[in-house]
């Protein structure tokens, strides 16, 4: 079972973030495209799951949670999700802002 979430985040920071999923949400329930509530900081932000990657560069100690599930099903489906996908790679900028 693979329970790393890698989200877009609206930051100034040019890159995708990595997360648990939420406290009590099934990990299988959760499919690109939709929002969770994700701790960032001091705040809490609203994030994009992009992928459920295999495996993270980031410590297991220091791997948060996503706070909620926004969406019970995806805001961006599979096509739009790619060309948005797509056109960050295109244009060399992060997914996110």
């Amino acid at each position: 079972m693979n329970d790393i979430l890698r989200l877009a985040v609206d930051v100034p920071l040019r890159r995708l973030f990595d997360y648990r999923p939420p406290p009590g949400v099934d990990p299988d329930r959760l499919a690109p495209g939709v929002r969770l509530w994700v701790p960032f900081g001091r705040r809490r932000v609203v994030g994009v799951l992009i992928e459920r990657p295999a495996t993270t560069e980031v410590p297991a100690g220091k791997l948060r949670a996503a706070a909620s599930l926004i969406d019970d099903t995806p805001v961006l489906d599979a096509a739009l999700l790619e060309l948005l996908l797509w056109s960050a790679d295109y244009y060399h900028h992060a997914p996110a802002r």
